[in-house]
């Protein structure tokens, strides 16, 4: 996978995540092309009941980040669509300063775009599928990732994490060295077959 392959995989994410916005968009004229509908016939009762029903999917499906960050919002929202088409338990906890996050664009794409591919790639084989996130930098003056999901541990072994850090070694590679040129700290783990990942980066505060 070279440099141009791999910029190009994690934009592609970027542009699904907007392709999804779109047919959001899409489903949502329907749906006020329909009440319109109701209004011009007086159908009081069927537009309450049909609204109800609207917010009752809105947020069960649609749960939009808005922290003002573009990557965030954009692959957040992109990895709980694939959690929710896949039917895998997706959690996330999001407190972020957009104006203090001491990553660039595109060094957030790649952290965040491997980190989420590999978490959702792990999950999606595995009975009753999680996945936790949790990204902030609302605290002790660090910015902060966290993820962890489920996956299958053949071996039960510590050699599994050995084994599975290589199976996605280039991403992670890439990820653990834009950390290290933050001096960052970069952490897995791996208890009750349950995978984390935990970067730590200093703030730049002024």
């Amino acid at each position: 996978m070279n440099r141009r392959f791999f910029k190009k995989n994690k934009y592609n994410q970027l542009a699904n995540a907007y392709k999804n916005v779109r047919g959001f968009m899409h489903d949502t004229k329907k749906h006020i092309f329909y009440i319109q509908e109701c209004a011009r016939s007086n159908a009081t009762q069927e537009i309450i009941e049909y609204t109800e029903s609207m917010i009752t999917d809105l947020e069960s499906r649609y749960c939009p980040n808005n922290t003002g960050n573009l990557v965030i919002d954009s692959f957040v929202d992109n990895l709980r669509l694939q959690c929710t088409n896949k039917g895998i338990t997706f959690f996330s906890k999001i407190r972020v300063d957009p104006q203090n996050i001491p990553l660039n664009d595109y060094e957030l794409t790649i952290v965040l775009g491997n980190l989420f591919e590999n978490a959702y790639s792990a999950s999606s084989t595995v009975i009753c599928p999680h996945i936790n996130l949790t990204i902030s930098n609302t605290a002790e003056d660090v910015f902060t990732v966290n993820i962890e999901n489920n996956f299958e541990n053949v071996n039960k072994s510590s050699e599994k994490i050995t084994a599975f850090d290589f199976i996605h070694g280039y991403g992670l590679a890439n990820v653990k060295r834009i950390v290290s040129e933050h001096n960052g700290v970069f952490n897995t783990s791996s208890s009750n077959d349950i995978y984390s990942v935990t970067i730590i980066l200093p703030l730049n505060l002024t």
